[in-house]
């Protein structure tokens, strides 16, 4: 990063931002199915409710998660959740990595002791996540050592 207003913007990749949908794959399998051999098997009136339902509640996260991420800049990181909050270098006392059963999260904590968890990116579906984070965490150690 260089000292013009240069930006790196991290985000939840497509794959995350749709993977709720894949909720609805089994129900649309089973109602396919069900139609096309005409099989006697009746199948639960709330079925396609359901389907649909499942639909427009993967539809609504990721119209509302497409926001989730980080923007490194010069000044400092934003980090984009329910409300974006810009940190800037000088009050980052440290980043890291926090394990949590299986996901892994970035952790930005403040000299005041606030903590942020960055919300992209995340190992869950996406490839590059450990570049992503190696990318932070060597721009966060260029910022401090400037």
């Amino acid at each position: 990063m260089h000292a013009t207003k240069q930006h790196i913007r991290y985000r939840l990749t497509f794959a995350q931002l749709f993977s709720p949908a894949l909720l609805g794959v089994p129900i649309l399998g089973v109602e396919s199915a069900a139609f096309w051999i005409d099989s006697p098997v009746t199948l639960p009136q709330d079925l396609p409710v359901l389907m649909q339902l499942t639909v427009i509640l993967a539809v609504s996260y990721a119209a509302f998660a497409c926001r989730f991420g980080v923007t490194l800049d010069c000044d400092g990181l934003i980090a984009h959740g329910h409300r974006s909050c810009k940190i800037p270098w000088s009050d980052i006392e440290l980043i890291y990595m926090k394990s949590s059963g299986w996901m892994k999260v970035l952790v930005v904590r403040e000299r005041s002791g606030r903590k942020t968890l960055l919300r992209a990116p995340i190992p869950f579906l996406d490839a590059q996540f450990e570049r992503k984070s190696a990318e932070i965490f060597r721009i966060y150690e260029d910022r401090i050592r400037a």
